[in-house]
């Protein structure tokens, strides 16, 4: 849900009040309350969304009629979110889920599977249980390079080093490890945006190459594809064995070895005055800017944050548009990216761009210097913060004539280029001859693995694996400083305390991603020893101990996933939304705390009846801080649990909320404690057809205007004089005419864009929906004092103002339990 701006009501009405001061004009509550709102928090950002849950779902193909239901785990917890019953054929399940959560757990027929939100599951596949997996004896072994898949017992697969000189990969050092900058060593990487950390892959080609990339690893590892088995069991195929210490072996039978660069180079003189060049920028997403240097010098330069790509606080996005832009300028000049062309207008890679020449100048003379361009920098170099005239561009051109230049490997260190120098006089570049591979059966799906001395098998799909998986705890947030050795950048991560255990799910071994500069599809390794104890020093899954590149157009496979969750543990609850209101009683004290409730709704489909869609709806009381009768109320279509259909109405979900919870409502209830001890019985009902809790719900032709758009169609109802003096324990319909009469029922709703006529409707936020973890403040706490980051989260959303347990105050809050 988007929440706009909000001065056209408090602009309209202020007319009014211009024009026509004879007049008593009686101002509604709303808009007084969302004065009062501006002038406390200003502007609000108008994309800023005040709805926690997010729409989504996930397909489900069956072969048979299956009982289905989706998981999730939010915050070290495994909740339900959705049902089907005897669902056969392609089926979709459509559900609200936080916002955060990116991958669920469906269980099908008990074929437990992994599945990122909005993909696709199948359900026909035998049983993936990984018993059976063989134990790799501890000992050291001698690298061999290529291997024979089926040497441990794999068939339909074989694989052969590429000789043909044009199926070699050689690459610049720098884009070989330019992942490094996405990857840093010694940092937990399993979640990064873009990384896939549980997976099998799907080739579309029989015949495809794969290429050994880079190590960060003392031991000596072995590198295969696997395959389940009718039984389930994984069958390896061994394909690479890491080759390391080879300097004084010939380097022909290599499939990974270095040589020096052939390079070239041209600059570009002037270049914000090259029109070529600056249309190349411009269609790279790069433009020009003005910018301020030191002592408030004013310039214009371009959009850029580094002045040499070859520093390691370059950051990749930089680096990505600056090289396709290079790329493209060598192009429009005539030297081309074609193997076949003249050799002396080809290249291969850019190697390097750099700012060169001339140093701008401030309007007096002065050598201006700018601190952003090396905002990431351990160490300032004044030299790297002054914007120059000119740009050098060093490319690589094709050349295959390597035999008495190319070098093998001189150190046993755990880094592989650590004898390795790339600096104003040395470009070396990696040769990866690369490993064809044959695959007799495409419609298999292959995992990958790497078997180690003393690890045994490690494997990119979880559930093979031994060791217990480490996460970061709830509102775990990367705070711990450090600097990447390699690339000198200077970053943040989680500190060791930040990480807990997962009780239900063995350990990531493997990723995989697609790069941003050249779209290579990545897989690479842990290689790491977990203990019971989280130890960077022993395990630090940066995921990047051992890195291969595959074919680009191979595809990312989430198989069924068995064993997920032990048969012994008790079936997950729904998951509990917040919402949280104030009364709009004029106080204006922003604690949110007024009436506060908690909502669960579990759609269930049900096949035997072509796949109708009810969903399964509870509320249940949690606190009220007002000195106001105040009601839950639903705005819907309800079938209650006695299967009683009221239609389409408003209603009372519940008594009087203070009632609801054992008290009276001149007497504030669960807001001046840490824990809520009242408790009130929920109450529950049910809905045919889709229903949501986002905005999504809103898109009703039939809807009029008293209906209530956003967050399912729950408001809240203040009744001041206590007309209604509701005590049943019960659903109710509600006579909605009563809604007119707002001296005597008030309407808080949740805030929304709906349009009336040509005009937006602009309100506050009365109400908020929000993730189970959130805690209500106290009373008389004001919510942007108990929340650190609330305010700025209001107005640019940069920050999360909740989910983090140093953003808020402990001693000021109150949870359900």
């Amino acid at each position: 849900m988007r929440l706009s701006n909000l001065l056209l009501g408090v602009s309209i009405a202020g007319a009014l009040l211009t024009s026509c001061t004879a007049d008593e004009i009686a101002i509604p509550r709303r808009e007084l309350y969302a004065r009062e709102f501006i002038k406390k928090f200003g502007v609000i950002d108008p994309n800023r969304n005040l709805n926690a849950a997010r729409h989504s779902g996930i397909n489900i193909v069956t072969t048979a009629p299956t009982d289905v239901k989706v998981y999730a785990d939010v915050d070290g917890k495994r909740y339900l979110f959705a049902k089907g019953r005897r669902i056969n054929g392609t089926t979709t399940l459509k559900f609200d889920i936080p916002a955060s959560v990116k991958e669920v757990i469906v269980d099908a027929g008990g074929t437990k599977t992994i599945a990122a939100i909005g993909s696709t599951v199948r359900v026909d596949a035998p049983s993936r249980s990984g018993s059976g997996v063989q134990n790799f004896s501890s000992g050291q072994y001698v690298g061999k390079g290529v291997q024979d898949p089926s040497s441990e017992g794999g068939s339909g697969i074989t694989a052969e080093l590429c000789t043909e000189k044009k199926d070699w990969m050689v690459v610049p050092l720098l884009n070989a490890t330019i992942f490094r900058r996405k990857m840093p060593e010694g940092c937990y990487n399993s979640s990064r945006d873009g990384v896939d950390n549980d997976f099998m892959l799907k080739f579309k080609k029989n015949d495809i190459i794969i290429r050994p990339l880079y190590w960060q690893t003392s031991q000596q590892l072995e590198f295969g594809l696997f395959y389940f088995d009718g039984d389930g069991k994984p069958v390896h195929c061994p394909i690479y064995d890491m080759e390391k210490n080879t300097e004084n072996e010939p380097v022909d039978n290599l499939a990974l070895c270095w040589v020096p660069s052939e390079t070239k180079s041209i600059t570009i003189k002037d270049f914000m005055n090259d029109e070529v060049f600056m249309e190349c920028l411009n269609n790279n997403g790069i433009s020009v800017i003005d910018r301020v240097g030191n002592y408030g010098a004013e310039y214009r330069y371009i959009d850029v944050y580094s002045l040499d790509n070859f520093r390691g606080f370059t950051t990749s996005i930089c680096d990505r548009d600056m090289t396709h832009a290079c790329r493209e300028y060598l192009d429009r000049i005539g030297i081309k990216n074609d193997p076949d062309a003249p050799a002396d207008s080809r290249f291969n890679y850019v190697y390097r761009w750099r700012m060169t020449g001339d140093k701008l100048k401030d309007k007096n003379g002065n050598d201006i210097y700018d601190k952003t361009f090396t905002a990431k920098a351990e160490n300032l170099n004044w030299e790297w913060m002054c914007p120059k005239k000119d740009l050098e561009i060093v490319y690589t051109y094709y050349n295959y004539d390597y035999e008495n230049k190319a070098k093998g490997w001189s150190n046993r260190l755990p880094d592989m280029i650590g004898d390795l120098t790339m600096d104003d006089n040395n470009y070396p570049s990696l040769i990866s001859k690369g490993i064809k591979v044959h695959l007799d059966d495409i419609d298999k799906a292959y995992g990958g693995y790497i078997k180690s001395a003393y690890n045994g098998y490690l494997y990119s799909y979880s559930p093979l694996n031994k060791g217990v998986r480490w996460v970061p705890g709830p509102g775990a947030e990367r705070t711990e400083e450090f600097q990447d050795e390699q690339s000198g950048v200077k970053s943040f991560r989680y500190p060791e305390s930040a990480f807990v255990k997962d009780p239900h799910r063995n350990a990531f071994r493997a990723v995989t991603w697609l790069g941003s500069k050249y779209e290579w599809r990545y897989m690479s390794f842990e290689d790491g020893t977990i203990g019971d104890t989280y130890s960077r020093s022993s395990c630090d899954f940066d995921m990047q101990d051992f890195v291969f590149i595959l074919d680009d157009d191979t595809e990312v496979y989430h198989d069924p996933v068995d064993s997920i969750i032990h048969p012994d543990d008790p079936e997950p609850e729904a998951y509990r939304w917040l919402i949280a209101a104030e009364d709009l009683a004029g106080t204006y004290d922003w604690d949110f705390n007024d009436a506060v409730f908690a909502v669960t709704a579990t759609p269930i489909v049900d096949g035997e009846k072509d796949n109708a869609v009810q969903t399964w709806i509870t509320v249940e009381p949690l606190a009220a801080g007002g000195t106001l009768p105040i009601y839950v109320m639903f705005n819907g279509d309800i079938i209650d649990e006695k299967g009683n259909d009221h239609g389409k109405g408003h209603f009372n979900i519940g008594p009087e909320l203070h009632k609801w919870l054992g008290g009276y409502y001149r007497s504030p209830i669960n807001v001046d404690a840490p824990v809520a001890s009242a408790k009130g019985i929920p109450l529950s009902f049910h809905v045919d057809g889709q229903w949501s809790l986002t905005d999504e719900y809103k898109d009703n032709p039939q809807w009029s205007e008293k209906d209530v758009k956003g967050m399912g169609g729950f408001y809240v109802l203040v009744n001041p004089g206590d007309g209604l003096h509701y005590m049943e324990n019960a659903i109710r319909p509600f006579d909605e005419k009563l809604l007119d009469d707002e001296n005597h029922y008030h309407m808080v709703t949740p805030p929304t864009s709906f349009k009336n006529g040509e005009e937006p409707v602009y309100v506050s936020p009365e109400m908020l929906c929000l993730e189970a973890s959130w805690r209500w403040p106290m009373e008389e706490q004001g919510i942007h004092e108990v929340y650190y980051n609330f305010e700025q989260w209001l107005k640019d959303g940069t920050t999360e103002w909740y989910t983090g347990g140093a953003t808020w105050d402990a001693n000021r809050v109150v949870s359900r339990e």
